[in-house]
């Protein structure tokens, strides 16, 4: 299994490409659907992720990069839904061959373990990353902390950490935005990465790694 900072070096790597690819064809994301699709695509080529494992239940496999999976929320309802996860197959139960003892919740799957999550905007306006974006923004940042709260282990916070990739076609940033990124920077669990295929986009700091 890959090493956790080699991985995150990798998904970097992954999202700059993506953003390059963008640049050099604007009709390349059209919606924040395209932007979940290519994202997917890009990291399925990291090999680690693409290749099926072992999961909890005999004999079945499992790759480590999904989308849209449901996690419980503080009131144990399937109320939380990052745009993609990484997890670790081991820690996986599909419910084929897990025998009697294994209680499935209604989603179908059980995991317990580390992941990444990743959250994504795809910012399309004229007027780029608006009070408006960073409304939305604020309340993925929010939801993401929720799902921490309930997850977290003792001694080992990070276990799940979270991705904030955000695609905006232009280069305009309100004060709003960079306060909000300014601010929760300081949590080593949250990673940003703002791209944008403008010419006059300037990333500030590691808003832009």
């Amino acid at each position: 299994m890959m090493e956790r900072q080699s991985l995150l070096r990798q998904i970097d790597r992954k999202v700059n490409e993506l953003a390059s690819a963008y640049a050099s064809c604007h009709g390349l994301l059209l919606t924040e659907d395209d932007l979940k699709c290519a994202l997917y695509r890009k990291l399925a080529e990291i090999p680690d992720l693409g290749e099926p494992l072992p999961t909890q239940d005999p004999h079945i496999l499992a790759p480590r990069l999904h989308s849209e999976l449901t996690w419980f929320d503080e009131n144990n309802r399937l109320g939380i839904k990052p745009d993609l996860t990484i997890l670790d197959p081991r820690d996986l139960w599909v419910g084929i061959g897990s025998g009697a003892n294994v209680r499935l919740p209604s989603k179908g799957f059980r995991f317990d373990g580390e992941a990444v999550l990743f959250e994504l905007k795809f910012v399309r306006n004229r007027n780029g990353l608006t009070q408006k974006a960073v409304d939305a923004l604020s309340k993925d940042v929010m939801k993401i902390r929720r799902l921490f709260n309930k997850y977290e282990r003792p001694g080992d916070r990070e276990a799940l950490l979270c991705y904030f990739v955000i695609f905006t076609r232009v280069s305009q940033v309100c004060p709003g935005f960079t306060a909000l990124v300014s601010a929760e920077e300081a949590e080593p669990r949250f990673r940003f990465m703002v791209k944008s295929p403008d010419p006059c986009w300037t990333p500030c700091g590691s808003l832009g790694a």
